[in-house]
């Protein structure tokens, strides 16, 4: 699996004061580990587990640290202390802002624990998503020689999960987006989900969309993800399509995949990653001006000629049972 490129602001390191209630929104139950999976750039097909956990800044006891474990003996991020976040684009600035010190302060995450949606705001109590971007560097130079980047979800897994019902999710997606259509940038959008948990299946759809280019305002856009797949326990995998519904493009879907699962009592909340890649083809057309000698379009004419873009949508969803 191979994630599209993801651009992340430029952060200034600020320390901030230890505050387990300030900022957009803050992980519960701080000293707990939490369970979840994520999708980076060398992620396995399906994601790759991690473990999360927020606590008491262990180096000096006056700050909020985050350490997030995908296995290897060796933490994504470690010792990442929270700090001031100075972005202005729409969609980061709702997160809240960890960087990896004293080691590595490129290595950085973005916490997301509430979500916008078009109609408001969710508030997630048992699970929270993020945007994690680490580096390796030069041990002589210091300069970045590589790295990764990619969507996490994480929570307090589900221990008594439903049996024989269905249920509803709605909430909310943050991620990245091109729509092929000149928007391209942080994204976000609204999540609903019906699962079937007499079957182990569900059904799901990111509507809605918005993308922010170039960290300026949001801007709708036609692309829609639709999800389907299986459960296990209180985990599912599954695949996705992308489409324009409103539109007359052909979109198709190249590759796409999609992780999550089932957090806090009763399924109370479902959170995820999805990565979807493919192409829209647009037929030109219009009006155009007197024709030319050999039967070629005049000006302003797209003479019917086909053009085809890339589409991506890329990142984390969550959802509070209804």
């Amino acid at each position: 699996m191979k994630l599209r490129d993801l651009t992340i602001p430029a952060v200034a390191v600020v320390a901030a004061p230890f505050c387990i209630a300030c900022g957009p929104g803050v992980l519960p139950d701080s000293g707990k580990n939490y369970k979840g999976t994520g999708m980076f750039g060398s992620s396995p097909p399906g994601g790759t587990s991690l473990t999360v956990k927020l606590q008491t800044d262990p180096l000096n006891g006056n700050g909020e640290t985050l350490t997030i474990d995908t296995g290897g003996g060796i933490p994504r991020i470690a010792n990442g202390i929270k700090e001031t976040n100075p972005s202005t684009d729409p969609v980061w600035r709702d997160a809240n802002l960890y960087i990896a010190r004293p080691t590595n302060e490129i290595d950085q995450a973005y916490v997301f624990s509430s979500l916008r949606t078009s109609t408001g705001k969710i508030d997630l109590t048992d699970s929270h998503v993020g945007f994690l971007s680490t580096s390796l560097l030069d041990p002589v130079t210091k300069a970045p020689i590589g790295g990764d980047a990619g969507w996490y979800a994480a929570g307090n897994q589900t221990t008594d999960m439903p049996t024989g019902v269905k249920a509803v999710y709605q909430g909310g997606f943050v991620g990245q987006a091109d729509d092929g259509k000149g928007n391209s940038g942080t994204a976000r959008g609204d999540l609903r989900m019906n699962v079937d948990f007499g079957a182990a299946t569900y059904t799901g759809s990111i509507r809605n969309m918005m993308i922010s280019t170039g960290g300026g305002p949001l801007t709708a856009t036609d692309i829609q993800i639709g999800m389907t797949g299986g459960i296990t326990g209180n985990t599912y995998t599954g695949v996705a399509a992308l489409s324009a519904p409103s539109s007359t493009d052909t979109v198709n879907t190249t590759f796409a995949t999609v992780t999550g699962g089932f957090y806090g009592p009763a399924a109370a909340e479902t959170a995820g990653t999805v990565n979807a890649q493919g192409t829209r083809t647009t037929v030109g057309g219009g009006a155009g001006g007197a024709g030319l000698p050999g039967g070629l379009p005049g000006a302003g004419g797209g003479g019917g000629v086909p053009v085809t873009t890339n589409i991506f949508v890329g990142g984390a969803f969550a959802g509070k049972k209804q």
